[in-house]
């Protein structure tokens, strides 16, 4: 019998990568040069450095700007993931974004990285996560959220400030930073682009 991931949060699960996963296969994007984006950050005793940077739009309308933090030595997708190295997204939202929007497509792209059995081992996990979206949705224009993963757990904040518990676990953070990071990333041009490795003139 098929394996179907979560059937109760199906429906919520649906909208969180829409603006953060597919709405990331159209646009432009300049790693370290989007508006908002500083070069490093820090969080705590921890400094992490701008890997990449570009902005998402879908057709004519611009959607957020995204960055990939990480520490000062080099990483390869593979050794980001599977390590525990701390590491951070940021996200400055260009327009808002609905907590429907925000679920869209993190049920589509969780299954390209992650095994049913990875993903039925993380329910409660992603339970925690629906609970701090339906804190920070809906995400109004100029809204900064960050999603940090300081080497135990994942800790999601909007404009500096902490939403819910942190998440613990690498095997969840690694399940949400393989969305962008993966084998199969929602766009590989987006994955380059985090990873410094490519920009859109």
């Amino acid at each position: 019998m098929k394996h179907r991931i979560f059937s109760p949060l199906r429906t919520w699960l649906v909208a969180i990568a829409f603006p953060f996963a597919a709405l990331a296969c159209t646009g432009q994007a300049r790693a370290q040069e989007s508006p908002g984006i500083t070069p490093a950050v820090q969080i705590g005793s921890v400094q992490l450095r701008l890997s990449g940077s570009g902005k998402r739009a879908i057709f004519l309308f611009d959607v957020y700007n995204a960055a990939l933090y990480l520490p000062p030595a080099a990483q390869s997708p593979g050794q980001i993931l599977a390590g525990e190295t701390p590491r951070a997204i940021e996200i400055l939202t260009l327009r808002d974004i609905s907590a429907y929007q925000l679920t869209e497509a993190l049920i589509q792209a969780l299954p390209l990285n992650n095994s049913a059995e990875s993903l039925a081992r993380q329910q409660a996990e992603i339970g925690q996560l629906q609970s701090i979206i339906t804190q920070v949705a809906p995400i109004k224009r100029g809204s900064r959220i960050r999603i940090f993963f300081d080497g135990r757990d994942t800790i999601i904040s909007r404009d500096g400030i902490a939403i819910g518990n942190p998440i613990p676990g690498k095997e969840f953070n690694s399940m949400l930073f393989s969305i962008w990071l993966g084998k199969k990333p929602v766009s590989m041009q987006l994955k380059n682009q985090l990873l410094g490795l490519s920009r859109t003139p």
